[in-house]
């Protein structure tokens, strides 16, 4: 081979490489817009998004997953709120249903404002939406049937006769008619996002390729 064509060679190389890191780094940009709930929206819009986001967690409502991811990739302080929220959520859920009596609701909710007081008095930037869950978490079980149908006093619960059916999950009603409400919210806004950004990779793909 002469050196004319050995440097011919070695340009045509370079293009490739080139051509085939441009295409990596279209294909990755491709996969992060997958998986980043924003897709394509603007600055604006995402600011919009991210303001319904907190003001979900302001009422106490629970995030759905693709809020959570969404904080997640572009307000990480915020996503580990939410994810302390959420897990402090479950743990008195857990109390609360384990309850035999509305005296023992109380004795529970007492406990866990006095945490939040003690958060609010250290700062901790998590107490506002913790108060508000609690809240969210208290008023959801008070309107249920289940606590209708409990006791007023321990006392009471104690003399109570066993009850062989399984209680109702105070909790689950409520969250599946929010978890109905954000699919409707999110639903259409989440298709035409991906969809327009999918559309416009493919065709980048596409084009470089050829």
């Amino acid at each position: 081979m002469s050196s004319i064509e050995k440097a011919f060679a070695i340009v045509k190389e370079s293009e490739l490489d080139q051509r085939l890191r441009k295409t990596e780094e279209t294909w990755e940009k491709f996969r992060a817009g997958l998986l980043d709930p924003a897709g394509k929206m603007d600055e604006e819009k995402c600011k919009a998004y991210e303001q319904k986001i907190m003001a979900k967690l302001k009422s106490g409502k629970r995030l759905t997953s693709q809020e959570l991811s969404f904080l997640r990739m572009h307000n990480p302080s915020l996503y580990e709120i939410a994810m302390r929220v959420e897990r402090e959520r479950q743990a008195l859920r857990s109390r609360l249903k384990s309850c035999k009596s509305k005296e023992e609701v109380q004795q529970v909710i007492s406990g866990q404002m006095e945490v939040i007081k003690a958060m609010e008095e250290a700062g901790d930037p998590a107490a506002e939406y913790m108060t508000a869950m609690v809240e969210h978490e208290v008023k959801t079980l008070r309107e249920s049937s289940a606590y209708a149908k409990l006791p007023d006093t321990l006392e009471e619960a104690r003399r109570k006769k066993k009850q062989q059916t399984k209680e109702k999950d105070p909790f689950e009603e409520k969250d599946k008619k929010e978890a109905e409400m954000d699919r409707e919210n999110n639903m259409g806004w989440s298709l035409l996002m991906q969809g327009q950004f999918q559309c416009e990779m493919i065709g980048q793909l596409t084009a470089e390729i050829l």
